[in-house]
């Protein structure tokens, strides 16, 4: 503890969080006309806003730690990166790289379990601890992702059609059936190692589902839709890493990485993609990079705006207004989606979910039993 203590300052520097992501959703552009025009720019991929857009993202890129922690070089911290943690390591959690400790994370989901379903963390727990093992995922993530996805239902289907607890789509339930049912690859055998593993902590967990992921009704099993969020989460950490260099398992800007992880599972990798070339090409710092992926998520719509009038779709001014009203839509639920992922992650703060009414809950500020 007396390393942390003298190391406070720069550790300090190294986990700001950043201010609510709703002020930097966009490019200053108030209109789709304005976003398409914009898009006519020589230098389209340019961050643009107004001052309170570059006042969110204009801290500084932070220090490495001289030891970076990562469950590849510490020898000891593997379990933080799974989801275990023992009073030993507590410290380190939550005084080092700034997140909730596990129990901490349980509290905080018991605070806000307002849904009312059968089915609570404690429920998912060995399935996400099986899933971050099996695909080196991290657990903390993968449980704050599933929490502002479906709250634990895993019967929850959204008026998009996306079903189960990790709110996967047809689309999305297509991609990971490709890559678990191409024989030998390295996608099959991790999938196959997460049912095994849920299979010999629970055989009752494991028979609900049959290994398959092929419909919406696969995806409504959550022992399924667990391992296929924690397998695109994987996906898109690959993309971030091949992109930027950074790891979802090393310290250095691990909350703005992991945040970044939940904002492709809703936005999608190709969104992710662009934004982080962006990013690269630029030289941005990745605490610029949450408003810089709302603001490809705008460039994306814009050009399908663009598309389907030029198309005819779009061939009256209510279906033109309804479009760019989805678009402000769209932007919302990104937004909300990294700003849940920070409050859940972050060690200390207990703000409640993004985009609900709820007060902030007392009791997840009080100390954890022991």
């Amino acid at each position: 503890m007396n390393v942390v203590r003298r190391l406070w300052p720069i550790l300090i520097a190294i986990f700001v969080i950043l201010p609510p992501l709703a002020r930097a959703q966009g490019t200053g552009a108030t209109t789709m006309d304005e976003l398409l025009r914009e898009l006519n720019r020589e230098q389209p991929d340019e961050p643009a806003g107004d001052s309170d857009t570059e006042a969110a993202v204009t801290a500084p890129l932070a220090p490495e730690l001289p030891q970076p922690l990562d469950a590849k070089s510490c020898k000891d911290c593997g379990s933080i990166f799974s989801g275990d943690s023992s009073d030993a390591l507590g410290d380190l959690i939550r005084e080092t790289l700034k997140l909730k400790t596990p129990d901490e994370l349980a509290q905080y989901f018991a605070c806000y379990d307002i849904g009312g379903y059968h089915e609570n963390y404690r429920d998912f727990s060995l399935m996400i601890k099986a899933a971050a093992d099996s695909f080196n995922v991290p657990a903390q993530a993968l449980s704050c992702l599933i929490f502002r996805e479906s709250r634990w239902d895993a019967g929850a289907r959204s008026g998009s059609g996306a079903t189960g607890a990790g709110q996967q789509v047809q689309e999305n339930i297509d991609h990971i059936n490709a890559k678990i049912t191409r024989n030998g690859s390295e996608d099959q055998k991790q999938w196959q190692a997460y049912f095994k593993a849920v299979n010999a902590r629970d055989p009752k967990l494991g028979a609900l589902c049959n290994g398959d992921f092929k419909t919406k009704t696969n995806a409504a099993c959550r022992v399924s839709s667990v391992g296929a969020t924690a397998m695109y989460l994987r996906e898109i950490d690959g993309i971030v890493q091949a992109t930027t260099g950074l790891s979802s398992d090393g310290t250095k800007n691990m909350i703005e990485t992991w945040v970044l992880l939940g904002a492709g599972h809703n936005a999608g990798t190709g969104t992710i993609q662009r934004a982080l070339n962006a990013a690269k090409a630029q030289g941005l710092a990745p605490n610029k990079w949450g408003a810089l992926v709302l603001r490809q998520v705008r460039i994306d719509l814009a050009k399908v705006y663009q598309r389907q009038v030029e198309s005819g779709k779009l061939n009256t001014a209510a279906l033109r207004e309804k479009f760019k009203n989805d678009v402000e839509a769209r932007i919302e639920e990104v937004t909300h989606h990294m700003e849940t992922l920070r409050n859940c992650l972050s060690a200390g703060n207990t703000k409640p979910p993004s985009g609900t009414p709820q007060r902030e809950c007392s009791r997840a500020k009080s100390p954890i039993k022991k």
